[in-house]
């Protein structure tokens, strides 16, 4: 059956809808296949619009559109979420994250996929990233056709991730990204294009690919150190700067009560006066303020003249190195839900970090 968009369904047991096809070959030919997983998320993966509804198909019904699919594991299925990622609530997003990261942790289970909506995906996926400790890799993939399209491209995402979730080269590598054939760090990935199917990038730094049915990894990436708290903090925004901006946003983030701010700004770390100065009232009133570069390459350093990474450190704002402004909102989420809210901890732990 199909659920209703924007209903969420209840977690499956482990051992539920489980796919053991071949169960009953003879022990001669029978193969003792890898267990994966397979939590299903929403998204365009899964979208079947009608002229009623726009629904959104099971875990288990996402496995009947793969070809030969029972050759590849052994497969236990969860629906956690039947919505388009962009309508998803920090609420949902948790949930994914825990479903995602508890399914990885059970016994006998070698690996973990995860089909999502593309809009949030990256940050979905690195959120998931920073919770999970366990070796079992969980891989994240999703499409950009819906699941009623003839030359849809979710199938084939799907078993290209199971392949990757089965993969003993892929345990203790921690959460991927598989999307038309290559694999990538949830650290570094991005969405780059919104009709190509590849739809993913990492400036290049592609962990591995998938040909021919075998899965190639070639480069494995730091994990980040795992943050599970009991649940997200809310409150944390994130202000992206423009040409010519002032620290109306900064300022309006602050009025509204806010944890947390993340200020994306130009180049290795400048900002125009006004934001600095917004950034001091901010750090003040005791909100937290951390900047990261809108720039995909290079990161943040000191350079010299008004405006820049120095000011903005002495205003009181945090750098966070190597993230982009919605990965690095995930982390303060987590962060801040670990410590309690305590700003002045998160802000020392950041520091350190540095």
């Amino acid at each position: 059956m199909t659920v209703p968009n924007g209903r969420r369904s209840r977690l499956s047991p482990m051992t539920s809808n489980s796919a053991s096809r071949g169960a009953d070959r003879s022990p001669r030919d029978s193969v003792v296949l890898p267990r994966v997983t397979l939590v299903a998320c929403g998204g365009t993966i899964a979208t079947v619009p009608t002229a009623e509804a726009v629904l959104q198909r099971t875990a288990s019904e996402l496995l009947t559109s793969v070809e030969a699919i029972d050759t590849l594991a052994t497969l236990d299925t969860r629906d956690v979420i039947g919505k388009p990622s962009h309508l998803m609530t920090l609420d949902d997003i948790s949930a994914v994250a825990d479903a995602a990261c508890d399914a990885a942790g059970q016994a006998g289970t070698d690996g973990v996929v995860v089909t999502h909506g593309t809009d949030i995906l990256e940050e979905v996926a690195y959120l998931t990233d920073l919770w999970h400790d366990g070796e079992a890799p969980i891989v994240f993939t999703g499409a950009q056709r819906n699941a009623a399209s003839p030359d849809g491209d979710g199938p084939g995402n799907i078993r290209d991730s199971i392949r990757v979730a089965a993969s003993p080269a892929a345990r203790g590598i921690g959460v991927l990204l598989c999307f038309a054939g290559q694999v990538f760090s949830a650290v570094r990935v991005r969405k780059v294009d919104t009709i190509s199917l590849h739809a993913f990038d990492a400036l290049g730094d592609v962990l591995g690919r998938i040909s021919s049915g075998e899965v190639r990894l070639y480069a494995r990436h730091d994990r980040p150190a795992a943050i599970r708290p009991r649940r997200l903090a809310h409150g944390v925004h994130l202000v992206r700067l423009c040409a010519a901006a002032d620290g109306t946003l900064v300022d309006a983030a602050v009025t509204a009560g806010a944890q947390a701010i993340i200020v994306e700004t130009f180049g290795a770390g400048t900002a125009p006066a006004e934001v600095v100065d917004a950034v001091a009232a901010a750090s003040a009133a005791g909100v937290l303020v951390a900047f990261v570069s809108r720039c995909e390459r290079g990161g943040l350093w000191s350079q010299p003249g008004r405006g820049g990474f120095d000011d903005l450190v002495g205003a009181g704002a945090v750098p966070m190195q190597d993230l982009d402004g919605g990965k690095a909102r995930m982390r303060l989420l987590a962060l801040l839900g670990a410590r309690d809210a305590n700003a002045a901890q998160v802000r020392a732990e950041l520091l350190q970090e540095r």
